[in-house]
C-alpha cells in the first residue's frame, strides 16, 4: 500500500513547483531585442517587475513559514534568503532606480536554486 505524502512534504513541493516555474521566465537571459530598447518598453518594465513580486512573494511564503515554526530550511539559509527578501522589498532597492540587468536576474535565480536544493532533500 502506498504511503500519503504528508501536508508539509505537499506544501514543499507546491514551493519547489513555485520556485521552478519562476526559473522558466528568463532562462535564456533577457532577450537581446528588450536589452537594447529597454529603456523605451514599458512593458518589459512592468513584466520585469511582476517577476521580481513573484520572487518576493513566493520568499516571503517561506519565511513566514520558517517564523511560524516550520523548519523547511537551515537557518544559515533562511538568513541569506531574509537579507536578500529585504533587499528586494527595500523602497532603496537599487532594482527600482535601475533598469534590471542579467547579474539581477542570474541573483535571484541563484537563491531560487539554492531553496529548490534543500526543499527537495
Amino acid at each position: 500500500m502506498e504511503r500519503e505524502p504528508s501536508s508539509q512534504e505537499n506544501q514543499k513541493q507546491e514551493l519547489i513547483e513555485g520556485l521552478s516555474r519562476l526559473k522558466t521566465d528568463y532562462k535564456d537571459g533577457i532577450p537581446d531585442e528588450i536589452k537594447h530598447s529597454v529603456s523605451k518598453d514599458s512593458g518589459w518594465k512592468v513584466q520585469r517587475g511582476v517577476w521580481f513580486q513573484a520572487v518576493a512573494l513566493r520568499l516571503s511564503d517561506i519565511l513566514r513559514r520558517q517564523y511560524g515554526g516550520e523548519a523547511i530550511i537551515p537557518k544559515g539559509l533562511f538568513d541569506e534568503v531574509l537579507v536578500y527578501y529585504r533587499k528586494l522589498v527595500n523602497d532603496d532597492n537599487p532594482l527600482k532606480q535601475r533598469l534590471t540587468v542579467q547579474s539581477d536576474i542570474d541573483e535571484a535565480e541563484a537563491i531560487i536554486d539554492k531553496l529548490i536544493t534543500e526543499l527537495e532533500k
